[in-house]
């Protein structure tokens, strides 16, 4: 049949019915207007089947429909999508761009007609999975007036539906929030009961299931002593100055995550006060020199060292941390084996990544943090980074290989050390801190997003695309920051496949085109950023997203 069609209204449009509500297939049509024509423009007066198509885009059908149109005086006016067993998605409305017609068996007419309009209202039972992004809310669009009074009730809140994740980093700030708008009756007590408003002086204690509760608890002491023996509580947190034989005896690391504790000698060496407990897999550790002190940090499951004095008696024992004049600070890595690489199952790993055992037989010494924009200016005098309006205390950046190679001879000529790049295997090693994990914190859930590199480091979903300022993250085991994400770091290797077996103190190939960084940087997703992850560069070559870390050689 030769005929042509005129379209005079298309339009999807969501039925707006007055305290009725509908779900995500309900009520969803189309409305289609328009004029038929024979070849000799006249128009047509038949009942004719026609074939209606609704396109994302010239070659995307995202629905059809067959009917038979009653077509009078060449006028055609119809609603599609009105069948229960063949609905209009909600999901075509986003989509829908051209409307394409076939009358008969006849091919579909050309050109596909343009959809100028989308009518949308209505009252959802239910809103498809991750439906409201950042984009479907205007800014400013959630104003005090759309809201009722006492409107956010719990029953409307599905429990953990506001994960960490839905909330965009400083996206709460001060002037979001109304005075008085967090009040202790907005949080929940054991029992799903208001909190009530407690008493003057007291804390408001989580329960570890969600709920809080007001009450008592000293969290800071500052303890002079001359008792034979002092027990700590997990209670408790700060500085404890003995004197005399003592023994100070600590909680359980499990009781007492994220609680530190200084532990000072005041007295003469001629006494010795024992710490009972063990400290990174050292048992009973004794200060004896006059001064002595050690300080201490529980992760949940051991007590690591902060920092600690050097003895007299042990000056050949390497301390756990040291600095130098620039204010870079080292972390002692104890030597040890451990398997370099991921296994077959990672998510998000890379084929370069087999496992094979490595043992390193000495131990080295790790910057806690990036080499910073302020110390390699005070070395080399000048600052290459591209984010350099980001601050002195951020990662130096836009550095190649050789003039790390640079900064480092000049560093090392200013007698403070002996510093170089880190070896693949060590670099790993640190990261690592003892986890066979994906992260130095647990596992990789999403190669994209993932709510563990989340906490310990800054990448694509979380850097807002910039590098932020060092150790502003939490820091792993060896209390190392920003082993995962943030900038890129150098390596001292050629890149080039893994040996097979195990293998002693790997250095990697005498020669290659690539040197290997390691770490992933604020512009790469997750996967990038795992321990195991290997990536190689040019040596000559510099990017915004690529810095270093120095390891220091321990002095004898």
């Amino acid at each position: 049949m030769n005929v042509k069609i005129i379209i005079i209204c298309l339009s999807l449009m969501v039925l707006n019915v007055p305290d009725i509500a509908f779900s995500a297939d309900q009520l969803n049509t189309f409305t289609f207007q328009g004029r038929l024509t024979n070849a000799e423009s006249s128009p047509i007066s038949s009942t004719l089947n026609m074939t209606f198509r609704i396109y994302g885009n010239q070659n995307n059908c995202l629905w059809s429909e067959s009917k038979a149109v009653s077509v009078v005086a060449g006028g055609i006016h119809l609603i599609l999508g009105t069948s229960s067993s063949n609905p209009i998605p909600l999901t075509v409305n986003e989509e829908a761009r051209y409307i394409g017609l076939a009358v008969g068996s006849d091919p579909e007419m050309e050109p596909r007609q343009e959809i100028g309009g989308v009518l949308r209202a209505g009252f959802a039972l239910s809103v498809t999975n991750a439906a409201i992004t950042t984009s479907k809310l205007a800014d400013l669009a959630v104003t005090e007036d759309k809201i009722a009074d006492g409107a956010l009730t719990s029953a409307k809140i599905a429990n953990s539906s506001v994960t960490s994740n839905k909330i965009a980093i400083s996206a709460v700030t001060a002037d979001k929030l109304s005075n008085n708008v967090l009040t202790a009756e907005k949080l929940s007590a054991s029992g799903e009961t208001p909190l009530g408003t407690g008493t003057a002086g007291q804390l408001l204690l989580s329960g570890g299931d969600g709920t809080f509760n007001w009450g008592n608890v000293d969290t800071d002491i500052n303890m002079a002593t001359t008792s034979t023996h002092i027990t700590l509580t997990s209670e408790q947190s700060g500085m404890i100055l003995v004197s005399g034989n003592s023994t100070v005896s600590l909680p359980a690391p499990s009781s007492a995550q994220g609680k530190r504790f200084t532990i000072k000698k005041t007295d003469t060496s001629s006494t010795t006060v024992t710490i009972s407990g063990d400290i990174e897999g050292e048992s009973n550790p004794q200060l004896s020199e006059q001064y002595a002190y050690m300080s201490i940090i529980s992760n949940g499951s051991e007590w690591l060292k902060i920092a600690e004095s050097i003895s007299t008696s042990t000056a050949s024992v390497p301390q756990t941390y040291v600095s130098n004049s620039l204010g870079m600070t080292f972390r002692l890595i104890p030597a040890g084996t451990f398997v370099m690489g991921s296994p077959s199952d990672e998510l998000g790993r890379d084929g370069a990544e087999t496992q094979y055992t490595v043992t390193l037989t000495e131990s080295f010494y790790m910057q806690t943090t990036e080499v910073t924009q302020g110390q390699w200016k005070a070395v080399m005098g000048n600052n290459p980074s591209n984010f350099d309006s980001c601050g002195l205390n951020c990662p130096v950046e836009y550095i190649s290989w050789d003039d790390c190679q640079t900064f480092i001879a000049t560093l090392n000529a200013m007698g403070e050390g002996a510093y170089t790049l880190p070896t693949e295997a060590q670099w790993e090693y640190a990261a690592r801190a003892g986890s066979n994990k994906a992260f130095a914190n647990g596992v990789i859930s999403n190669t994209t997003t993932d709510s563990n590199l989340d906490i310990m480091g800054w990448y694509v979903s979380n850097s807002n695309s910039t590098p932020h300022a060092v150790a502003q993250k939490q820091a792993n085991a060896w209390g190392l920051f920003d082993m995962h994400g943030n900038v890129w770091e150098w390596c001292n290797d050629w890149h080039d496949t893994y040996p097979t077996g195990s293998v002693t103190d790997p250095g990697g190939p005498s020669s290659g085109t690539h040197r290997v960084d390691r770490g992933g940087s604020w512009s790469h997703n997750a996967q990038y950023c795992r321990s195991a992850n290997r990536g190689y560069v040019t040596p000559g070559n510099r990017y915004s997203y690529l810095g270093l870390r120095l390891s220091r050689t321990i002095e004898p």
